[in-house]
């Protein structure tokens, strides 16, 4: 994961209740995910372009600690999968004091065509660089609560589905849902209950 944002919390981000209102927080994610679609290639000048263009298609936001004026934060972020025309990238939100993390948001772009306004592929650039961007073992953690957080045998489904994510980086990544579902696959395959 790559840091993407840094800030302070401030006394006037607080809602009626006295709690950091969650504007605040998206707020800290939008200024992340300028500095990712920078770091995947995908520029302020080239998006004015027009050789590219994007759209967010799905945003989901989880809140874990609360934040308070004066807490200094940063954002680190990683791709979770790439597709021809998609991108789906985790943003971390954390305390810089305490290391916690306070909110997550995992965003989904697509590509599209300026002029048809259909999705279209992501620039070689884009792909290269988001692959470099992919953190097997991110991916391999999100795919653990799925599995009831149970590890028969100690280690081994943890090692086993680490083979695999990381053996088969190139069918998560490319594979989507399939990806996923060869994953998830592999570690059932190997779970003895």
């Amino acid at each position: 994961m790559i840091e993407t944002a840094r800030g302070t919390v401030h006394e006037w981000q607080r809602d009626h209740m006295g709690h950091i209102n969650v504007r605040a927080y998206l707020e800290f994610f939008d200024h992340a995910a300028w500095q990712t679609y920078a770091a995947l290639g995908l520029t302020a000048s080239l998006l004015r372009s027009g050789e590219a263009n994007l759209a967010a298609v799905q945003q989901n936001v989880s809140y874990k600690k609360e934040l308070y004026p004066g807490d200094t934060i940063a954002v680190r972020t990683g791709v979770l999968e790439l597709r021809e025309k998609v991108v789906r990238f985790r943003h971390e939100l954390y305390n810089t004091e305490t290391n916690e993390v306070a909110s997550v948001c995992e965003f989904t772009i697509v590509c599209l065509d300026a002029k048809t306004r259909k999705s279209c592929p992501f620039p070689p650039i884009v792909a290269e660089r988001a692959r470099g961007l992919i953190d097997p073992l991110l991916v391999l953690a999100l795919l653990q609560p799925r599995h009831g957080g149970k590890h028969v045998g100690g280690q081994h489904l943890v090692d086993e589905e680490a083979r695999y994510v990381l053996g088969n980086e190139r069918e998560l990544v490319d594979g989507g849902d399939e990806g996923r579902r060869r994953a998830q696959h592999s570690h059932h395959r190997d779970q003895r209950v």
